[in-house]
């Protein structure tokens, strides 16, 4: 009995020293492991996410493009690139592609002329504001007109945006046009903007839109009003549950010295 007493007691401190051992050989393996993986990580060197032209890097030099040695033209008002790559350059001489290599000018027959806004939109196609030509669209090569006799507020572009619906806004010197995703034009006739010099807009948080007017001689506190109006135009009398803070600055010049 005793001698049986024994042989089980000894099975059982076998099997407690297997079950001890196996997690101890688990967190050894475990340990091994990671050890291996900050070693090779040590020897790799951070990987760089990003090219800095601007870190002193003797890899890049900066070329200055003039009508001197290939721009076909003495200055650039805009530049945008499309999905092909392509550079595309508005100048008052006319629209300009560049591939990377060597710089076109788009035929003048195509009636593209005087550039001052490039956009490209969420369906990559190119949208040119001219300084008195009115608006065109690239698609595919292809060309699409409006002017002031298509509803175009204005026929000098300053700005070009595209919301999160699709729908292009164009502030010109006589106001905004909306033109829809499906190219129909509608122009802004609210009476505070409709003949407002809007010089650039941008799209903002939940479907937002700002102008920026230059109208010198409105004063900060109709400014607000107008700002305040346009709100309640836009509820349309609902409920709000948000404080409205506005702020209105009047530039007046740079510091007297004394």
């Amino acid at each position: 009995m005793d001698k049986e007493k024994k042989q089980m007691k000894k099975a059982d401190m076998q099997s407690v020293c297997k079950r001890r051992c196996i997690p101890i050989f688990v967190c050894l393996a475990l340990f091994l492991l990671l050890t291996a993986q900050t070693a090779l990580a040590a020897e790799d060197p951070p990987a760089r996410l990003a090219a800095d032209p601007f870190s002193g890097s003797d890899n890049y030099s900066a070329v200055v493009y003039d009508s001197k040695n290939g721009l076909p033209t003495s200055e650039a008002n805009t530049i945008a690139q499309t999905a092909e790559g392509f550079l595309w350059i508005g100048s008052y001489s006319g629209l300009i592609r560049y591939d990377g290599n060597t710089f076109e000018r788009v035929d003048a027959s195509t009636g593209v002329g005087s550039v001052v806004r490039l956009f490209v939109d969420s369906r990559d196609r190119l949208w040119i504001g001219t300084n008195e030509n009115g608006l065109a669209m690239m698609e595919r090569g292809e060309f699409r007109f409006w002017g002031e006799d298509d509803g175009l507020s204005s026929a000098k572009i300053r700005s070009i945006e595209e919301d999160e619906n699709g729908t292009i806004y164009v502030s010109t010197t006589a106001g905004i046009t909306m033109i829809d995703p499906d190219l129909s034009l509608h122009t802004v006739e609210d009476p505070r903007i409709a003949n407002a010099y809007m010089d650039d807009i941008h799209p903002g948080c939940d479907g937002l839109l700002s102008a920026l007017n230059s109208q010198p001689d409105l004063p900060p506190v109709q400014a607000i009003k107008n700002v305040r109006a346009a709100v309640n135009d836009f509820v349309s009398g609902a409920e709000q549950f948000d404080d409205l803070t506005m702020l209105c600055l009047e530039y007046k010049g740079p510091a007297s010295s004394e």
